[in-house]
């Protein structure tokens, strides 16, 4: 089960945690993920094309739409004329926005995820099955797919409800009941929820919408299954295999490293911090992956491939989507103060006043990426009635050793930054300073808990809204109004300013850190990294062929889909590495059998030259099979014994010499044929000698066979 982390470690001393890192990273070689209580859920910006606004919904605050924004419930968006967007839930499920659209957020938690439109088109691509539900909701109807597909949604302008499935199967309802649609129809819906009325008309045909739409399921569906170590119900999951490489480290196991870092590139430092409700401070990285890496995991610099990498959290944190959901972090860093009249306000003897420009002192505040097995300690106050700021805690540090100790990743960072704290608290991060982290260990105290930076309404947007959005009276309707989000009410801006500057109006307190020696360039495991592996079937109903000429091959590649899927596994450096040991195993019987193959090739020549000069190449290929046999190879020794006796009576002089001296030998016993036998022996012996010699097993039998032999042939 997923831990909270509102613990009572948070009181606990720095040193005593820091003191434990090297049993924790032992014990938890991979990232430690903690969970937010109450978390109700985050959906990720993942398109932007054109202009698009984001209304926040604890604040009313229009902000400019970027890449990797997070967006929680309550928050509205809105695309202008030629405009598109894409949200993401996960990496299964997310909701596109054609031009003139105007969306509500009502509920993020991924069992009963609720979108209000209010004006425009959307369409819900579910290209997964078991990844929670989805519902939206218009004036007149509520749409919830049963299937993974495409479902298109409009409501126009006149305030009809247009509903068309592309693919899969959907339920829509009204006060009075409600229909399964599939592809092939569409419905046409007008009037109030509880007093609608429905009608049926062929399909709306194919527009630049739905090419849109087909390519970005194409783009993340190509992507399933390319990294092994995530789920693809991480947001941003098809980034990973565009813009970086997967490597196995040792102590950490396999990791990601984006491609191009620069040399003075490190995690959390292309980006800027922004206000969201219950989450505090957020970062928003500008790089095009940078979502999921900088909201789960950990960074850590490899001394081994000397570039930084991302450990992935653990396989049970990714498993499902009730699971991310919990486990989406605000960032894994620790914050810092330096510069100014340092720990002036810390001191016992002196009045404290709280200067929000210049908390606790110190004007300047920067930030670490925490390294795998460092302590986490939250920031902000979470969710629910019970939802607090923690208190303030300051460690101060005097030397870079100190430093180094803490917080290992610090010495790998070539520039740090940091920002004045008055620029910080109003989201300006135009004038960020970089500085060698040797520089500001004069005065540096590490935070923990609440960060002493109460930020004002400029740290709620990345960018500002180029066009001022009106958003639709449809969502002040009856049916809308109904539904509105809790969470506006509980965690709105002006609320959670208020509990911070309580928090940290009280002197904060204070931690020593000790000095101790510096760790090891790399933590040393006990064991080997293994993890859990994500091989999930893509489940992707896909539209039948679309009226329109130029959408039909789009269509007809869409099944090839699930096929792409398993290709880039078998080229990543992972799967190489486990099939490295197959073909070894396959060669290694054929070198044991090798040398005996030479062996047996060699006793037919002895016997035969001339056959087997003529046809060596042929009858070596075919029988080599054959010699492998088992009778074949008991039936071995006896071959020896047949290739010694031959060259002993091969040469013809060699026989003759043998048979010289025999007569004087062997006439004694067999005078009475000794005549015969030598014309016998002189008229046959270039013929029956050949015949008779290799049938018998000893030179000393030979000639008295053949002499015997004289009137019936000799045996074979």
């Amino acid at each position: 089960m997923i831990q909270t982390f509102f613990r009572k470690a948070l009181g606990g001393l720095l040193a005593s945690a820091l003191a434990a890192g090297a049993t924790l990273a032992a014990a938890q070689p991979a990232s430690a993920q903690y969970a937010v209580a109450g978390a109700p859920g985050v959906a990720d910006v993942s398109v932007v094309q054109g202009d698009v606004v984001i209304v926040r919904g604890d604040s009313g605050a229009q902000v400019g739409a970027t890449v990797n924004t997070p967006m929680l419930p309550g928050d509205y968006i809105s695309t202008a004329g030629g405009s598109r967007a894409e949200v993401q839930f996960d990496g299964i499920s997310m909701l596109r926005l054609a031009s003139d659209t105007q969306v509500r957020m009502v509920s993020l938690n991924p069992g009963s995820r609720e979108v209000q439109l209010a004006s425009g088109t959307t369409e819900l691509a579910m290209l997964q099955g078991g990844w929670g539900s989805s519902q939206i909701d218009t004036p007149s109807v509520t749409v919830r797919p049963d299937q993974p597909g495409d479902y298109r949604i409009s409501v126009e302008s006149n305030g009809e409800t247009v509903v068309t499935v592309r693919s899969g199967m959907a339920t829509v309802s009204t006060g009075n009941g409600s229909q399964n649609l599939t592809p092939g129809t569409t419905l046409v819906a007008y009037g109030p929820y509880n007093g609608a009325t429905v009608s049926m008309q062929a399909p709306i045909p194919f527009d630049g919408f739905d090419s849109f739409n087909q390519h970005r399921d194409q783009a993340i569906v190509s992507a399933y299954n390319a990294n092994q170590y995530l789920s693809p119900g991480l947001a941003g999951y098809a980034n990973f295999a565009d813009y970086g490489q997967w490597y196995n480290v040792p102590g950490y196991g396999e990791s990601w490293a984006p491609s191009n870092q620069g040399n003075n590139w490190s995690p959390y430092s292309n980006g800027q911090w922004v206000w969201e409700p219950g989450y505090g401070y957020t970062w928003v990285g500008n790089e095009p992956w940078g979502y999921a890496p900088y909201h789960y995991g950990n960074w850590y610099w490899s001394t081994g491939y000397n570039q930084w990498m991302w450990q992935p959290p653990g396989y049970q944190y990714q498993n499902s989507a009730g699971a991310l959901s919990q486990a989406w972090l605000p960032a894994m860093v620790a914050f810092f103060l330096t510069g100014g009249n340092a720990n002036a306000a810390l001191d016992t003897g002196l009045n404290y006043a709280f200067d929000a420009s210049n908390p606790y002192g110190y004007g300047n505040i920067g930030w670490v990426p925490l390294a795998p097995g460092e302590q986490y300690v939250p920031w902000y106050a979470g969710f629910g009635a019970n939802a607090a700021f923690p208190q303030t805690a300051l460690s101060p540090v005097n030397n870079v050793t100190n430093v180094y100790n803490v917080y290992r990743n610090i010495r790998y960072i070539k520039v740090i930054r940091i920002v004045r704290v008055d620029r910080f608290r109003n989201g300006d991060f135009r004038d960020v300073q970089r500085v060698p982290v040797t520089q500001i260990v004069r005065h540096i105290a590490i935070v923990r808990g609440a960060v002493p930076v109460v930020p004002a309404r400029g740290a709620l947007a990345v960018k500002q809204a180029s066009t001022a959005v009106r958003l639709s009276s449809r969502f002040e309707q009856p049916v809308f109004a109904a539904k509105a989000p809790a969470i506006v009410h509980e965690a709105s801006f002006d609320r959670q300013t208020e509990a911070l500057k309580t928090a940290v109006a009280s002197k904060p307190h204070v931690e020593q850190v000790p000095v101790r020696t510096a760790p090891a360039e790399h933590p040393v495991y006990q064991g080997p990294v293994r993890r859990e592996t994500f091989h999930v079937p893509v489940e992707v109903s896909h539209p039948a062929a679309a009226p329109h000429e130029t959408m039909t091959p789009q269509r007809a590649t869409a099944p090839q889909h699930p096929e792409q899927r398993f290709v880039p596994p078998a080229q990543r450096p992972a799967p190489e590495r486990t099939a490295a040991p197959a073909p070894e195993r396959t060669v290694t019987p054929e070198r044991t059998v090798t040398p005996q193959h030479p062996e047996q090739r060699f006793v037919p020549p002895a016997q035969r030259p001339a056959p087997e000069r003529t046809a060596a190449p042929v009858p070596e290929r075919t029988v080599t099979p054959q010699r492998t046999v088992t009778p074949e190879r008991t039936a071995t020794p006896q071959r020896t014994e047949q290739r010694f006796v031959p060259p002993a009576q091969r040469p013809a002089p060699q026989v003759e010499r043998t048979a010289a001296p025999a007569p004087p030998v062997q006439r004694p016993v067999e005078r009475e044929v000794a005549p015969p036998v030598q014309q016998r022996q002189q008229q046959a012996t270039p013929q029956q000698r050949a015949t008779s010699t290799p049938a018998q097993g000893t030179t000393e039998t030979a000639p008295h066979k053949k002499v015997k032999a004289t009137p019936t042939p000799p045996p074979a």
